[in-house]
């Protein structure tokens, strides 16, 4: 009888027959060197380190540590860069780190926190990004400021830069620093794995821009196309881009106001049909205003221009606008709102005088020495009295009022 005990005391056989070789067609185990049995062998007194007959066997399990293999994956699919090295790490269960099989084979130059590292990591593409203005009309850079005394850049410049090795591609837990050291969360990782993935990931410096101003427009931001597109606002870019701006420009209620001539209590009217109190002008667009002289009346006055200034209402000190915001028949003011009163003349009548003196009479020789004209509502002088025998003077009368041509 033959007994063969594994070390956990499960007999591996409990009869066997004649001490023969090749029972079975097993393998005879040689004595306790080079290859071990796993599945059957040859009961052979001499194999099992016995020749006695009843004697007993112990078998002990021999274990040898998986072997795995980490596979960095540079993730770069949208960022153009470029590969570090080496590509993959090499570790078994309950064991470091390495970079490489050979060493893993040899036992040494495992990766630590402070030692044999990576010898580069993935390294993250500059691109351009370029800032075009894109002015309407005829307006020039040099009239661009930027807000908040911040500075005009033509250019600037986005990099992708690595910042480590993870368990996954976005999230989850660094395994490998920035500068390709293993940290502590790699190495407990890497002596339980079963092997798989590390993926690098990136952290974006955005490109610089600026908010830009110019008179009279707003800005709306900058876009992918000149003329329409959509607006852009990640700047962490992965390829070099060019961005447009894109502008508004503002606009200005403009009102009008018949208003009083020389601040006298003269009354106004505006004609059957008038109905401009109010115009929306646009800055850099065509505009007029209206035809003072068609749009306002006011008894014994002429229109003679708008006077426009800033504001709903107007006071006798407020700084007229220049053009009454008109250049080259352009409105070019950036203000919500001008109030235009009309500014009037008074108008010039004429005077003619009759003494009434019948030939031969002592005012017969009277002559007018006054002015032929006066100006409307304003104080003038008469000619002096005639004389007349036999009668006393008693002023001037009005005799009658003879319309101007129109």
């Amino acid at each position: 009888m033959k007994k063969i005990f594994l070390t956990s005391g499960v007999v591996l056989c409990m009869v066997c027959p004649a001490f023969a070789t090749g029972v079975n067609g097993a393998t005879d185990i040689p004595a306790m060197t080079g290859n071990q049995p796993t599945t059957s062998a040859n009961c052979v007194v001499g194999t099992l380190g016995t020749s006695n007959n009843g004697d007993t066997t112990n078998f002990k399990a021999i274990w040898t540590a998986n072997m795995y293999e980490i596979t960095l994956d540079k993730n770069d699919t949208h960022h153009g860069l470029t590969d570090g090295s080496p590509t993959t790490l090499y570790t078994r269960y309950d064991d470091n780190v390495y970079l490489s099989a050979a060493d893993r084979t040899a036992n040494q130059n495992a990766m630590s926190t402070s030692a044999n590292g990576l010898t580069s990591t993935p390294t993250g593409n500059t691109y351009t990004l370029t800032l075009t203005q894109n002015l309407p009309g005829s307006h020039q850079s040099n009239e661009v400021t930027a807000a908040n005394n911040g500075t005009v850049v033509a250019a600037s410049s986005a990099t992708m830069g690595f910042t480590g090795f993870y368990s996954q591609a976005t999230g989850g837990v660094k395994y490998i620093e920035q500068n390709g050291k293993i940290n502590q969360d790699g190495i407990d990782a890497g002596t339980t794995s079963t092997g798989g993935t590390w993926y690098a990931q990136y952290a974006c410096s955005n490109a610089t821009t600026y908010t830009p101003q110019l008179t009279g427009y707003t800005f709306d931001g900058w876009y992918d196309n000149a003329n329409a597109g959509s607006q852009v606002s990640n700047f962490c870019l992965t390829q070099d881009t060019e961005v447009f701006a894109h502008w508004t420009p503002k606009t200005t209620t403009v009102a009008y106001d018949c208003g009083a001539a020389n601040n006298t209590s003269g009354t106004w009217q505006r004609p059957s049909g008038w109905t401009v109190d109010t115009q929306t002008a646009t800055y850099d667009a065509a505009f007029s205003h209206p035809d003072g002289s068609t749009a306002c009346t006011l008894s014994g006055y002429t229109f003679d221009r708008w006077n426009c200034v800033e504001g709903t209402t107007a006071s006798a000190t407020d700084t007229p606008l220049v053009g009454n915001g008109i250049v080259s028949g352009k409105w070019h003011e950036e203000v919500a709102n001008v109030i235009c009163t009309a500014v009037w003349s008074g108008g010039q009548i004429n005077l003619t005088y009759d003494a009434d003196c019948a030939a031969g009479t002592s005012c017969a020789s009277w002559t007018n020495n006054a002015a032929n004209k006066c100006t409307y509502d304003t104080v003038f002088t008469l000619p002096t009295a005639p004389t007349k025998t036999g009668y006393t003077f008693g002023g001037w009368t009005v005799e009658s009022v003879t319309p101007a041509q129109q």
